[in-house]
């Protein structure tokens, strides 16, 4: 999940095709960030239902985050042959197709590269583990470690009240233009009291960033 770094347990999401199932509904499963769950126990797609939710299911994901193509605008969905031709004569009247350079690199991605998500998948174990840890030493700051994605989403209320601020949105503000920090404050996602970090960055860049963070909590 973008914002937190949580992930949908099996029986929740067990729950959620019941729900769709019985009230006879869609399901579109956005799963971009399908190969960054970091313990294979929690790995789950709905894919694994299509035989359950038949037509209702259309799965949906994009090479921008497994191969790292932010920018080429490619993705691919798996649904009921009708959705994807009516999902296909709608795209060719808004973005007319993916170019072909984009669609080039993403078959290259996958008929070459097939070890490059998990290779992926360990740096990103890495900075989590270096920026959780780095989180939970500045004051004010609580960090759950997200068990997927690569963002951390900490609760920063208690720097929020060290620092006499009225929101997240207000620190963010103030981390931008104290510390040329670029956080998102919780405010954009409907929970308050947190900002959304990423560590899709430099390992040294880390480091800098959770010094200056520091440096403004302890001021």
């Amino acid at each position: 999940c973008n914002t937190s770094g949580s992930v949908l347990a099996a029986e929740e999401a067990a729950a959620i095709a019941e729900l769709v199932i019985e009230r006879d509904l869609w399901l579109v499963s956005d799963e971009t960030y399908e190969s960054f769950v970091y313990d294979p126990a929690d790995a789950f797609s709905f894919l694994s239902l299509r035989g359950r939710l038949g037509s209702r299911l259309l799965f949906i994901s994009a090479f921008s985050k497994t191969w790292a193509m932010t920018g080429w605008r490619i993705g691919y969905g798996i649904g009921d042959r009708d959705v994807i031709r009516a999902l296909l004569t709608i795209q060719s009247h808004d973005t007319t197709h993916p170019s072909s350079i984009s669609q080039r690199a993403a078959l290259a991605a996958v008929e070459q590269a097939a070890e490059v998500p998990q290779q992926t998948l360990e740096i990103y174990r890495r900075r989590r583990r270096r920026l959780v840890d780095g989180l939970q030493r500045i004051p004010g700051v609580v960090c759950p470690e997200p068990k997927g994605a690569f963002y951390a989403y900490p609760d920063v209320r208690g720097l929020i009240e060290r620092r006499g601020l009225e929101s997240s949105a207000a620190l963010a503000r103030a981390l931008i233009a104290d510390k040329a920090v670029a956080t998102v404050p919780g405010e954009a996602f409907g929970t308050p009291g947190h900002l959304r970090l990423s560590y899709a960055t430099a390992e040294a860049v880390i480091d800098e960033g959770l010094e200056r963070l520091e440096s403004f909590a302890r001021a």
